[in-house]
């Protein structure tokens, strides 16, 4: 399978269910590497610390996300709490709020190890055991078990945290890392390069950490980023890391859409594979939609070391869900070539067009839950892929019911097939326009121009034909004013969402040079691949 036919199809077998990209296909690099693409959520919290939701929803959320891994986080321990009068006087419910979810997970961490253990299904589904461990100082740092079987370890640095590890096949990687050094934020100073902290998290719901100029500025309490904190810096520094992002989101849903993503290239969906890309840096990071992302120089894959390469040819391929915008290559911080691929391609008229379609339910007031019951279907044509994009509906407040099972609204696919496909789903209005609590899915179809994708939703009936939504967004109310609606999203033909490009780079600036790529959809989604360092 050539390279141009893996990216055609890969992004949508990467969505069906736990397949990835199918078994012994690969990138046509000349090494033939017969990787597989998986997609996770290596950073969510429930109730069984501080948040809500019971860890079984949390494993049938992740799944129902059509998600290959996951890891389930627990809040542990936080060394330095600020505990002075000054905090306690003016934050004091914040800190009492914490020390109870630390009690929490100690009393729940049999329970957790267990439910890890009865969710690991090799092929199908893998959970990572994990525990977080917070520092004002050093910086938050998440600690993975390759096995469902380790302990929770408290440390009063981040120096004696990796010496009580050395002994575990356990990972420490730090996250929300551009928060302020001093205040949740990384210190590169204490970062060590190591088997035991082979990549870092830079995208999450706090935010985009990759440069202080990336999209997704941190809004959260703790406060804005800051550069000297970035990926960039660490970077800059010499540090060698791979890149990831997973949500951190606090209600139990994993993969929750917009929030992060981790995608992996293993040889197969287990925890051994799995780790061992992990420790290589086979590994990137999206912000929601699950693009996908082939990137080497030299055919050598992200993630690597480069020794002697004067002369650099720099390859992609990239398959998204949307309208890609551009994709960027960096050198030592800065983009050296840029990419755009056609927005409005010439099409073939009587043939069946390949094209990404998104279908999105939720608008109407806010604070009121709708409940939605769907079947979408094509008149012609097949659907080769779906991908759901489910939000969590946060409703209820935190300590109230955070453990109750099936109190977490989850969205489902209920049926599908080669043209149809059903769900269930619920949602309230937007908040804000920065924080939307719609649902979608994002349909991989093949079909012709005048086909027809029917939507019958809620006992309302919407179609609309191809060409109509190659011309266009079909927006529909279900109801009256300020009433709940559906989106048929503008159609994007495939030479719109995928792009390849080559180009050589002969010029060598340091003694080591690194290289990282980065692709912006239209919609404003995004993916980073970890970079590739060149040693002269």
């Amino acid at each position: 399978m050539d390279r141009r036919t893996f990216l055609k199809y890969s992004a949508g077998a990467a969505s069906i269910a736990a397949l990835s990209i199918p078994a012994g296909s690969n990138c046509s690099r000349k090494k033939r590497t017969p990787y597989n693409l998986y997609w996770g959520d290596m950073h969510c919290h429930c109730g069984m610390s501080y948040g809500k939701g019971s860890p079984e929803d949390a494993f049938e959320a992740a799944k129902q996300q059509r998600l290959d891994f996951c890891a389930l986080v627990g809040h542990s321990s936080w060394h330095d709490t600020p505990r002075d009068s000054e905090h306690m006087n003016r934050i004091k419910d914040y800190i009492v709020y914490h020390d109870e979810g630390y009690i929490r997970l100690e009393n729940m961490w049999p329970k957790v190890k267990e439910l890890t253990r009865n969710n690991l299904k090799p092929g199908k589904f893998i959970p990572f055991l994990a525990f977080e461990w917070h520092s004002i100082k050093y910086g938050d740092y998440n600690v993975y078990y390759l096995e469902p079987e380790g302990e929770i370890i408290k440390a009063n640095s981040i120096e004696e945290l990796r010496e009580k590890m050395k002994n575990h096949q356990a990972l420490i990687i730090p996250h929300h890392i551009a928060y302020l050094p001093g205040s949740r934020g990384i210190d590169w100073n204490h970062f060590v390069e190591s088997p035991q902290s082979p990549f870092v998290e830079v995208y999450s719901f706090h935010g985009c950490s990759v440069t202080d100029t990336s999209p997704y500025p941190n809004l959260r309490e703790m406060g804005p980023r800051s550069y000297e904190a970035t990926m960039e810096a660490g970077l800059r520094k010499g540090y060698k890391f791979g890149i990831s992002a997973s949500t951190d989101n606090h209600y139990g849903y994993p993969g929750s859409f917009g929030e992060g993503k981790i995608a992996v290239y293993a040889s197969e969906l287990t925890q051994q594979s799995l780790w061992e890309a992990f420790k290589e840096r086979r590994i990137y990071a999206v912000s929601g939609d699950r693009i996908v992302v082939d990137f080497s120089i030299n055919d050598s894959f992200m993630g690597q070391e480069i020794k002697g390469a004067d002369k650099r040819e720099i390859e992609f391929s990239i398959s998204g869900e949307d309208f890609i915008d551009y994709v960027d290559i960096i050198k030592n911080g800065k983009v050296i070539k840029r990419f755009n691929p056609e927005f409005n391609p010439s099409l073939a008229k009587g043939k069946n067009i390949h094209a990404k379609i998104r279908f999105e339910w939720g608008w109407g007031v806010k604070d009121r839950l709708i409940e939605w019951n769907g079947e979408l279907s094509l008149t012609d044509g097949k659907i080769i892929s779906l991908t759901p994009c489910f939000r969590p509906q946060p409703i209820g407040e935190f300590g109230k019911d955070d453990l109750k099972e099936g109190a977490t609204i989850i969205s489902r696919i209920t049926e599908q097939n080669e043209n149809s496909f059903s769900f269930h789903s619920c949602s309230i209005g937007n908040p804000t326009p920065l924080t939307p609590f719609n649902n979608s899915v994002v349909l991989n179809v093949d079909m012709p121009l005048d086909a027809k994708i029917k939507a019958s939703v809620n006992g309302r009936q919407f179609e609309h034909t191809l060409a109509e939504l190659l011309e266009g967004q079909r927006s529909h109310l279900t109801g009256g004013y300020l009433d709940t609606a559906v989106s048929f999203y503008k159609a994007v033909p495939e030479k719109s969402f995928t792009l390849n490009g080559s180009f050589i780079d002969s010029k060598t600036d340091n003694e080591i040079d690194y290289y990282y790529l980065s692709v912006r959809q239209k919609n404003n989604q995004w993916a980073w691949a970890s970079p590739i360092w060149i040693k002269s």
